[in-house]
């Protein structure tokens, strides 16, 4: 979600209500979008105050998609200075929202942990244990059809 177009489509209808006409609100509302993309309507009867709930995506999304992305990159994907992309992005590891680390004299922000070497071998070790078992039933697959046709030949 592209704050510019959240704010044209509907700052005209939303800044004159009750709830969205002090410019903290509005801005609040601004960094709701950068962190969030999804909304969650509930009935006034469980949240009186207001019709709909944030729930967290936006940064979330572009660290499932990245393991690494440059500062400009981040920031002209959610329409922000870099300090503001580097303040929101800093209260959501803080939060623990999501994991990252900023690397500030090259301009790349990394989304993954760096894995020990133990870490990768388990994994790859699990991969081949997988990969054979497949194998194994394939290829017993493969005999079973040929255990097949031979009988239907004899």
């Amino acid at each position: 979600m592209r704050w510019p177009g959240i704010e044209s489509l509907y700052g005209p209808h939303l800044q004159p209500t009750t709830i969205f006409n002090s410019e903290k609100v509005w801005e609040d509302l601004h960094t709701r979008v950068i962190e969030h993309v999804r909304y969650s309507f509930h009935p006034p009867s469980r949240c009186p105050s207001h019709s709909f709930v944030l729930l967290p995506q936006n940064i979330r999304v572009i660290a499932e998609y990245y393991t690494r992305i440059t500062l400009p990159r981040l920031t002209s994907l959610l329409d922000l200075t870099t300090q503001q992309a580097e303040e929101v992005l800093s209260r959501l590891v803080v939060s623990g929202t999501v994991w990252a680390r900023i690397d500030r004299p090259a301009g790349i922000i990394n989304f993954r942990q760096a894995r020990s070497a133990e870490d990768v071998m388990n994994d790859w070790s699990s991969d081949m244990q997988k990969l054979l078992s497949l194998v194994e039933k394939a290829w017993m697959g493969v005999n079973a059809a040929q255990a097949a046709v031979g009988k239907t030949k004899a």
